[in-house]
């Protein structure tokens, strides 16, 4: 019996030092995904700061661009007036060039 005994306390013992290790086992593989989780947290919060950063950027931007395109549309504006104008002047002083010249010609 206490041959039994003493197998039964091996076993125990053993199967003790067997669990044991299982956590230790279980308790590294924890902290690495701790860890893990920790390096996606930093580079997730690296991406959003970039993030960030590129769409202030591309705000500046487009603000700089709606600046540049309402400059154009009044650039435009007052560049085909000054080509009405223009195109009116001109046929008047045809107009005119042609009367005096049918004036002469008479």
């Amino acid at each position: 019996m206490s041959q039994n005994l003493k197998e039964i306390s091996d076993e125990l013992n053993k199967r003790v030092k067997e669990l044991e290790q299982d956590l230790k086992e279980s308790h590294a593989s924890r902290e690495d995904f701790q860890n893990t989780c920790k390096l996606q947290l930093e580079q997730i919060e690296s991406l959003k700061q970039d993030l960030q950063s590129k769409h202030a950027t591309l705000e500046q931007d487009n603000v700089k661009l709606t600046r540049k395109v309402e400059d154009l549309k009044q650039r435009y504006s007052e560049l085909e007036a000054k080509s009405i104008n223009t195109a009116a002047t001109a046929h008047q002083t045809i107009k005119k060039l042609s009367e005096e010249i049918e004036s002469n010609t008479k």
